[in-house]
């Protein structure tokens, strides 16, 4: 567990830095505090700030004397005034800041009045405080305080009072106090104030030129607190500035100007001052003027001072500590003058200067650095006393052996034999149960008598005096040590009588044992023990005796790094943790005989690894060149900690970790060390938010967040958005994951690119996630959510091909009843074309038969004359006329009655009966339902059929023939059933 040994070491030129540590108090030694400054490259314009606030979202507003900026930890969204638009801020100098209980931003200016800020619609209001008379205007807004019911309070400089929000009449109305009691105090006028405080929805105190009030708007009482004042032309007044509520102790913090602070008890209303500088009557308008403070604890105070650089106010102590910018530390108090501090809800403070805006993180503090006293000297080995109060490093070039006390405070070198160099070369140490600790040099090991204080040299005990290199002391357990003599001799020695246990030579059996190197020995929770080679590692029993090895030579199955192996740490389980010179950090499961390369695999794990230490807690910690980094090996999640968290420097040289729970570390020019648990990662509470969004390159236009959903067309789909997570400790090293569904259920990791694009994203659904981590790995536990409709275009939604489906249904069906028409023509016109057909084969048959007919029934006539049978003749004429008639009478028409069909029919058959001689007789039978008189049928359509059963089938039979006519009715259809008996 020593730092680059043998071949690797390097000698180092140091420089000296001052740290702090924070077990002392505050005032005593925050001179050195860690500020981190915000620059142009953030988008921060300007840089004399003026006004502070976080809102309740948790982005973090500073108002400055060209401007106003709102920061979301990566980047200042500027807001200017614009002549030409009424809804920008009125005026780029802005002298304060509130948000009411609805998230508008009220800022006030230097002489342009007030405007709100509505986060939702990103448009600003103005208003005017207006004086008795309306067209005198405010001139600086000093103070607007807000409560959470939704009262909304402005003072200015130019009229005396208080201004309220009138909300009916959207316009600042003065507070009139006419009817409120002065319950200690009589006076016509109540000055001018600068400051407000709320302390309930219905008790303000208002800081003034007069002093302090409580105005009780319930009761319509006023109250004056009863100030200290320094000058006794004013002892009545005590000009106050800010009143501002200490939340650890309870108390109020009074600035004010020429008396400096004032701590009030409101429930004893007690009052005791403190002063900065002496209390000269003819100073009083030049010191102690307080414009802002900021609880640190219940003792220690920010105390902003006019004029003056920033300070801390230790009220326990009475003393003020005052912070001067050094050019040569870049996280020094920024220069020029404080303007306002303010306390984030994660506990970091953030402060307004001339010089631009500035932050201070308590958890910084957390890391205490020291410098040694030996600028030429390097430290080896860090080692601590079994009750944690002494500190032991081994140096090299230095003073040998240095002893310091828990505060970083130097006790005593002590030093060893000189060697060829005349230098003092310490290059281990470790503790044993007793408290004593042994050390080594370059040619003997040493004992450190915790009791007596002294140093005693080792060397004739094991009888080792003629080998030379470099003496290594590992904790071997149960108070024993492992000395390194050469490249791979040792002695296992028991600490408590000094007694040589144990020397050997430990095997190699890989290659030529005279090329390889032994870096460093370990002991496994099995008691066995692990040489760390060049290219190799090596178990061997508690007797050292060989076991087994791991190659990882580059010919080899196994391959842990391309460099060489130089230290290693063990879990509970008895697996390996290691680094190597290549600055790879790796895990090998020894059970699984498997490896896992960290560095390679997850761009937060550490790059260039220079030591390693593991805590009880089970966490691994690893120096590198970026930091120190804690690896949870449940999580496998990696946490940095550097310069903005800390440490004095990103170059740390190497850990060790001490049984009291600090964890040491090394670096140019000095050592520092800081305690494992007070590294944990806290909870992330934190919010995420977008801060930028754009469709298509248009930037959007209002405010993503207040959106559950944003809908866009087909063609506007290609999405940006930029994000943050609200916590500000080290934003650059906060994570963000992200998950769209209705495009993948995988979540997809941006490590630290707050910022995601989507391109062309089909028509759909959408539900974008983003989940956050900050820089200590803890996961936030806010996931945002933002639904993404991407519409179709109007050819692929559901109602357009709906009504293309309806409209083929319904040209289909209009071209099937087209068809059916069509049809029903055709076959109309064919009807009435067969029927007009028939109508002339009937009129042809008619023509036919009637010259045929009329010339036998005349033939008949004659022949009856010729026998002067006259009354036969006589009837058949009658008939024959008759039938004529109605032939001709028919023939007008195509349809007659059935009556009339029958009444020619029998006539014609009467005629031929006489002609033939009653050669047969005949019968008509119509059923009685059929109505002769409405059924219609075409003239003579039976004539023809009863003529051809008389003509070939009656008229040839010997016997008389039979003729017999049915007429019926089978649903629809008329049935003429013609019936003879003749030949055929």
């Amino acid at each position: 567990m020593n730092f680059l040994r043998g071949k690797f070491f390097l000698p180092t030129i140091l420089f000296l830095l001052i740290f702090f540590h924070p077990e002392k108090n505050f005032s005593q030694v925050a001179s050195k505090l860690i500020f981190h400054r915000y620059t142009e490259d953030e988008g921060l314009l300007n840089q004399n700030i003026i006004c502070l606030l976080q809102d309740s979202r948790g982005f973090i507003w500073a108002g400055s004397t060209d401007g106003l900026f709102r920061f979301d930890g990566y980047h200042f969204k500027v807001f200017r005034s614009s002549e030409s638009d009424t809804q920008t801020v009125s005026q780029n100098f802005i002298t304060s800041l509130a948000e009411d209980s609805n998230g508008n931003i009220w800022i006030g200016t230097n002489g342009n009045g007030l405007c709100c800020y509505n986060q939702l619609t990103e448009r600003f209001s103005r208003y005017q405080l207006v004086g008795k008379n309306s067209l005198e205007k405010s001139g600086q807004i000093n103070s607007i305080a807000c409560t959470a019911d939704g009262k909304i309070f402005a003072t200015c400089d130019r009229f005396e009072g208080i201004y309220y929000f009138n909300k009916k009449q959207n316009k600042f109305s003065p507070l009139s106090f006419t009817e409120f009691h002065q319950l200690n105090f009589d006076t016509q006028s109540l000055f001018i104030f600068y400051g407000l405080t709320i302390v309930s929805n219905n008790i303000v105190l208002a800081s003034g030129r007069s002093g302090l009030y409580k105005i009780d708007l319930a009761k319509k009482n006023i109250f004056k607190y009863n100030l200290y004042n320094h000058d006794p032309a004013f002892a009545a007044e005590v000009h106050t500035r800010t009143a501002i509520k200490n939340i650890f102790s309870g108390n109020y913090m009074v600035g004010t100007w020429g008396n400096g602070v004032e701590i009030l008890d409101t429930t004893l209303n007690t009052v005791k001052d403190y002063w900065s500088h002496p209390t000269e009557i003819a100073q009083l308008g030049s010191y102690n003027i307080v414009e802002d403070m900021e609880a640190i604890s219940a003792e220690e105070i920010f105390v902003i001072q006019k004029d003056y650089p920033l300070s801390v106010l230790n009220t326990k102590t009475n003393s003020f500590t005052f912070f001067n910018h050094n050019p040569d530390n870049e996280f020094s108090v920024p220069e020029g003058a404080c303007h306002c501090v303010m306390k984030d809800r994660a506990g970091i403070y953030w402060f307004g200067f001339s010089s631009g805006l500035a932050s201070y993180n308590p958890q910084s503090s957390r890391f205490h650095n020291f410098s040694l006293n030996d600028s030429d000297a390097s430290v080896y080995d860090i080692t601590e006393s079994i009750s944690g109060d002494t500190i032991f490093l081994a140096t090299v070039l230095g003073s040998g052996l240095e002893l310091y006390d828990k505060n970083g405070n130097s006790i005593v070198n002590l030093k060893t034999k000189l060697n060829d160099y005349n230098q003092q070369n310490v290059f281990s140490c470790i503790t044993n149960s007793k408290g004593n600790v042994f050390v080594t040099s370059s040619t003997a090991w040493y004992e450190f008598n915790a009791k007596s204080k002294s140093l005693t040299e080792k060397i004739d005990s094991v009888n080792n005096g003629a080998i030379t290199g470099f003496r290594i002391v590992f904790d071997a357990g149960e108070n024993k040590i492992l000395l390194q003599h050469s490249a791979r001799t040792v002695s296992l020695i028991n600490t408590l009588d000094d007694k040589l246990l144990l020397k050997k030579r430990l095997a190699y059996p890989l290659a030529d044992s005279n090329q390889v190197h032994l870096e460093n020995i370990y002991r496994a929770p099995n008691g066995n023990f692990w040489g760390v080679y060049d290219y190799a590692l090596i178990e061997y029993s508690p007797k050292l005796d060989f076991v087994k090895a791991i190659p990882i030579a580059a010919k080899s199955r196994k391959r842990i790094g391309e460099g060489f192996l130089t230290e290693l740490v063990f879990n509970a389980e008895g697996d390996i943790y290691l680094i190597s010179t290549d600055g790879n950090f790796t895990y090998l499961n020894l059970k699984t005989d498997s490896v896992k390369n960290y560095s390679s695999e997850n761009i937060m794990a550490p790059v260039r690894c220079s030591g390693l230490a593991r805590t009880a807690d089970g966490i691994i910690w690893i120096s590198s060149e970026r930091g120190i980094s804690r690896f949870d090996p449940a999580s496998e999640k990696f946490e940095l900690f550097d310069k903005r968290n800390g440490l004095p420097a990103n170059q740390i040289e190497w850990i060790k970790s001490m049984p009291s729970g600090r964890v040491y570390y090394l670096f140019q020019g000095g050592w520092g060390y800081f305690h494992s648990e007070q590294l944990k990662p806290a909870s992330n509470n934190a919010p995420i938010f977008f801060t930028f969004f754009k469709i298509n390159e248009t930037a959007f236009d209002g405010d993503v967040n207040s959106m559950t959903e944003i809908v866009s067309g087909y063609n506007h789909n290609n999405f940006s958005f930029d994000f943050s997570l609200l916590d500000f400790k080290n934003p650059y090293r906060n994570t963000y994951a992200y998950q769209l569904e209705g495009s993948s259920d995988d979540w997809i990791t941006t490590s630290t690119r707050n910022s995601i694009n989507f391109s062309s994203l089909p028509p759909g659904n959408y539900l974008l996630k983003i989940k956050a981590w900050n820089a200590e790995s803890a996961e936030s536990t806010m996931i945002r959510e933002l639904k993404i409709i991407v519409t179709p275009p109007f050819w692929q939604t559901w109602w357009f091909r709906s009504f293309i489906v309806f409209l083929v249904a319904v040209v289909v069906y209009l071209l099937f009843r087209l068809r059916i028409r069509i049809v029903k023509r055709e076959e109309i016109l064919k009807a009435n074309y067969q029927k007009k057909i028939s109508e002339l084969e009937v009129k042809a048959l008619r023509a036919q038969m009637n010259p045929h007919f009329i010339f036998n029934c005349l033939n008949s006539i004659n022949s009856f004359i010729l026998r002067n049978d006259s009354d036969v003749a006589s009837e058949y004429l009658t008939k024959f006329s008759r039938l004529i008639r109605l032939v001709l009478d028919n023939s007008r028409s195509t349809q007659i009655s059935l009556s009339s069909e029958l009444e020619c029919l029998k006539l014609f058959i009467e005629m031929e009966e006489m002609r033939f001689s009653d050669k047969f007789e005949y019968s008509i039978h119509v059923n009685e339902k059929i109505n002769t008189e409405t059924i219609k049928v075409p003239p003579l359509i039976l004539q023809p059929y009863v003529e051809n059963s008389i003509w070939h089938g009656l008229l040839h039979k010997s016997e008389k023939g039979k003729l017999k006519i049915d007429i019926n009715q089978q649903n629809n259809y008329i049935i003429c059933v013609i019936e003879d008996n003749g030949i055929g």
